[in-house]
């Protein structure tokens, strides 16, 4: 699902990347040009021309860009849940002419502000990432585990409760959940109410009613982890929104 972010852009010399925490939904970048190196700190890679990228939407990471020459992409923020993207996916534009005209044809959309064309196009784009693989399919219990998740995130989660769902024990269900998606079941829990805070905060709701319909009992623990996550507190995150 397509997110409000998307646009093209030639960045400036304030631009970064650094995600110190997952944060719950994928970039997408098509590159155009520019010399941006990405580091998850499994892997250091130099991003290419005329190549499409999804970045992990579990793994912290950072990117850092050559301002002698400036990244220039199209960009898009997917939400492809229940799927999670644990490491940085490459795609050859060339080798692809289909992904090339959609791309061409999503920049179109983009320059002329034609949304609910491009809603489609991107929902094709997401289809293609499916059916060639590039995002691997959930088994059933661990797709029943994380809509159990979105659907019930504001109440207590415990590992037990969850490994009992999926139908595994404690210990080796954590395991599993961390080798599918990349990080610990406690730490998925803690990004998906981070990014269901981001939501509700930009669509007016109050610190404290986010704060307890999030499955926090207190306001500081959910600023707490809500400034350790994205390294401003929900109120410094309100009035950035509504500047």
């Amino acid at each position: 699902m397509l997110k409000a972010e998307y646009g093209i852009v030639k960045v400036n010399e304030t631009w970064q990347v650094d995600e110190k925490q997952p944060i719950g939904y994928s970039r997408v970048y098509y590159i155009y040009d520019g010399d941006v190196t990405y580091y998850d700190g499994t892997m250091e890679k130099k991003l290419k021309q005329h190549h499409i990228y999804i970045f992990p939407s579990n793994l912290p990471y950072n990117m850092i860009n050559n301002m002698q020459n400036p990244l220039f992409c199209l960009y898009l923020h997917l939400d492809l849940f229940p799927s999670v993207i644990s490491h940085l996916i490459e795609i050859k534009v060339k080798d692809t002419p289909f992904l090339k005209s959609l791309f061409d044809t999503i920049a179109i959309c983009i320059s002329e502000k034609k949304q609910a064309l491009l809603a489609i196009l991107v929902s094709a784009f997401e289809k293609f990432l499916y059916e060639e693989q590039y995002i691997p399919k959930l088994s059933a219990a661990f797709t029943k585990t994380l809509l159990y998740i979105a659907e019930h995130y504001s109440e207590p989660l415990t590992v037990e409760q969850l490994s009992r769902l999926a139908g595994y024990n404690p210990c080796y269900f954590i395991r599993l959940f961390k080798k599918t998606t990349g990080i610990s079941p406690y730490r998925y829990v803690t990004t998906f109410r981070m990014k269901t805070a981001c939501l509700m905060l930009e669509n007016g709701a109050g610190i404290t009613e986010t704060a307890f319909r999030t499955g926090y009992r207190d306001v500081k623990t959910f600023a707490r982890c809500f400034c350790n996550t994205f390294g401003v507190s929900p109120g410094k995150y309100k009035k950035m929104i509504q500047a």
